[in-house]
């Protein structure tokens, strides 16, 4: 069997798997970053799309991430939704799970919606929005066409205070 081949047998998620999903702009690429037992897997999302697969995603890697979102991965790998393309190690701010920020509603009375931090287990008190809380990624779960929207449409957490 080539390596081609083992690579689209591939289905179970390893940390540092970086995918490729299509979208109406181009191939977006995102890398599985962990668990959450409240959630499911969290991924990191690359900004922007490609026309073609990079030869090398060092590139890609060295942009960071647009935002982190929780992605029912197994699920999109077993229905061939997403494809993997690339292993790369985690950077080290990844060993530890990534604050992330939970919004309440917006309150009935108006006024500002409030914020809770979340460590992949627990929600902090609730706080005001800060310019360091906004960039932080929502705690949350995208489905796939969800997923394609926020890459489409250059999603960034600072967009949902």
């Amino acid at each position: 069997m080539s390596a081609d081949r083992n690579v689209k047998k591939r289905r179970k998620p390893a940390l540092g798997d970086i995918y490729e999903i299509e979208t109406t702009s181009g191939l977006g690429y995102f890398q599985y970053v962990g668990t959450s037992k409240r959630y499911c897997e969290l991924i990191r999302v690359f900004p922007g799309t490609y026309s073609q697969r990079p030869s090398s995603f060092e590139e890609t890697l060295s942009r960071g991430e647009a935002f982190m979102t929780f992605y029912p991965l197994p699920r999109a790998l077993s229905e061939e939704l997403v494809t993997w393309v690339h292993h790369e190690a985690l950077p080290e701010r990844f060993r530890v799970f990534p604050m992330m920020r939970w919004g309440t509603g917006t309150p009935p009375s108006g006024g500002a919606r409030k914020w809770r931090l979340f460590d992949g287990e627990d929600f902090g008190a609730l706080q005001e929005m800060t310019p360091e809380l906004a960039k932080m990624s929502v705690a949350g779960t995208s489905g796939h066409a969800s997923l394609k929207n926020k890459i489409e449409t250059g999603y960034t957490p600072e967009s949902e205070v």
